[in-house]
């Protein structure tokens, strides 16, 4: 059956919008030149949630800027499609499967909670050709139901509504979202943060696990939690592909903040993106609470384990309406939301992205607790051994920099050099021949016999990336290798005994050309790090 044009046009304007056999027709009416039989694989798309972005809609799959939420129905319990009760099967059974078409939207057990009383659900929603994963997890703690709610009213719309949001699109044609929408189900059901052990799921990963003074239970060990091992396994399955992960709670705990993310203290994390959502929705007199925490919860785990990117975005109810009330919902879809969105955007994990971050160390040495003083007493530079010396590989080309000071004494009056040697093994600019004897960077001094002085030290070089061959292959010569710190010392009569030193260390990753120039005392030259004077020239 073929339609009026005017008509077509008027449905199709107003959201009216045919399905199935309508839109073969609808198409065949538009394009009389081609038949029907043509389009019976559009057709069968079309009822699977697989039709062609650019047939539909014209729609521009991107994800720049912030999106801007439309209002969203309330959540409340007995409202719309929101069962009255508790049970997780029977939330998932109305919120979320009704999505799955086994085809871009599928559904699996990732295994039973705890209680052996519920499986734990996957949802997996998968474009033709995805660029990458991302891992969505809430109801950690089961009355943590706002995120919940969000999840199931994002997966909805990102079925039946993504031609209308370019963002959504974007997410539709070329990110595979894995999601876990109730990671605790006899915590959900009870209405309760705890297991069925009465455990803090959030706490029983191993990554930290045992040393915060958190006041959950963290279980009797590290993954003897069921919840936390379905979890754990559910991430090990997807980490060649996975690049990032979230996992929404609601919090309690925080006062009247509007905007808060908790990220891991000691891990590589790119947080910026997540951040950057709350400076460019937050209104005028909205708080914020961002916090690194030690804790062993399931973001930090991927993080550590896998290199996610991860963030636990916590959402405080009651700031604008009722719980999960329209106005709440909207907000949760515009906080959360975003936060899905700027993980998209993500191309690397943390482990790629954490190359051209500077890395600052400490370096400390105390006599009386490190087996007693460094004793010297040569007349030319002398290495001081293991106990002054820190090596290290670097990722990429930089700056390498130290500075501190020693504490020494004399047994005889005597001039002491203190020299901070710094050099990378075969590295063309500073070798260890090239700075074994430089006293550009020595500090000497005049000493009496039972002073006690506060030396400074202070050296720079320039690296390269590490390129470390196979034991078996011997041609190390020309490769530059590990970056090296340690004291050599001299002293002109004598002994010299150092009690004590305290430094910083940092490398600064950059590729830029002049990040590294000498300055002698005299200020018409240069010493460039070959060590041949040049020309100052303006």
């Amino acid at each position: 059956m073929k339609y009026d044009i005017p008509t077509l046009i008027e449905n199709f304007g107003t959201g009216k919008k045919p399905t199935g056999k309508d839109f073969a027709d609808l198409i065949e009416s538009l394009f009389p030149e081609v038949s029907g039989s043509d389009f019976e694989q559009v057709t069968t798309k079309v009822n699977k949630h697989e039709t062609n972005i650019d047939i539909l809609d014209n729609i521009n799959p991107a994800l720049n800027g912030i999106f801007k939420s439309p209002d969203m129905p309330d959540t409340l319990r007995g409202n719309g499609k929101v069962p009255t009760s508790y049970d997780p099967d029977e939330q998932l059974a109305a919120m979320i499967d009704p999505l799955v078409d086994d085809d871009y939207v599928t559904k699996r057990s990732i295994g039973r909670d705890h209680s052996n009383t519920y499986d734990m659900w996957c949802y997996e929603f998968t474009p033709k050709n995805p660029e990458k994963t991302i891992l969505l997890t809430s109801c950690l703690h089961g009355n943590e139901y706002t995120g919940f709610y969000w999840m199931a009213q994002f997966l909805d719309m990102l079925v039946n509504n993504w031609q209308e949001h370019p963002h959504f699109a974007y997410l539709r044609k070329t990110v595979k979202l894995v999601t876990v929408p109730i990671v605790n189900p006899y915590g959900f059901a009870n209405q309760s943060r705890f297991n069925v052990n009465g455990t803090d799921v959030s706490r029983n990963f191993d990554y930290n696990w045992g040393q915060s003074l958190d006041e959950y239970p963290q279980g009797a060990a590290p993954f003897v939690e069921q919840e936390a091992i379905n979890i754990r396994e559910l991430m090990a399955s997807i980490a060649d592909e996975c690049i990032a992960s979230l996992d929404f709670h609601t919090t309690l705990s925080e006062g009247d903040t509007h905007h808060i993310i908790y990220f891991p203290r000691w891990l590589n994390n790119n947080v910026s993106p997540y951040l950057s959502v709350i400076d460019q929705i937050i209104k005028s007199g909205e708080t914020t609470a961002f916090a690194s925490v030690t804790l062993p919860t399931l973001t930090n785990w991927g993080i550590y384990k896998h290199g996610f990117v991860g963030a636990n975005p916590e959402f405080k109810n009651g700031l604008a309406g009722p719980t999960r009330s329209s106005i709440e919902m909207t907000r949760a879809m515009n906080f959360f939301g975003n936060m899905v969105f700027q993980a998209a955007k993500l191309s690397f994990r943390n482990k790629s992205e954490s190359i051209d971050l500077p890395q600052v160390s400490s370096i400390k040495f105390n006599h009386l607790t490190d087996g007693g003083p460094i004793v010297f007493s040569t007349t030319t530079y002398t290495s001081q051994g293991t106990k002054t010396s820190v090596r290290f590989n670097s990722k990429n080309e930089g700056v390498f920099e130290i500075e501190g000071f020693v504490t020494l004494s004399t047994d005889v009056d005597a001039e002491v050099s203190i020299m901070p040697q710094l050099y990378q093994l075969g590295s063309p600019d500073f070798d260890f021949a090239k700075t074994s004897d430089d006293e550009f960077n020595a500090t000497i001094v005049s000493m009496k016999a039972g002073d006690e002085r506060i030396i400074p030290i202070q050296a720079e070089i320039t690296c390269h990336k590490s390129n470390i061959l196979a034991a078996s292959n011997t041609n190390t010569k020309d490769r530059a290798r590990e970056i090296v710190f340690q004291l050599r010392t001299k002293i002109s009569a004598g002994t010299g005994s150092i009690k004590f030193i305290k430094a910083k260390a940092k490398f600064t990753p950059t590729s830029s050309g002049d990040r590294f120039r000498r300055y002698g005392l005299n200020p018409a030259r240069i010493l460039y790090p070959t060590g041949i004077e040049t020309k100052y020239e303006f």
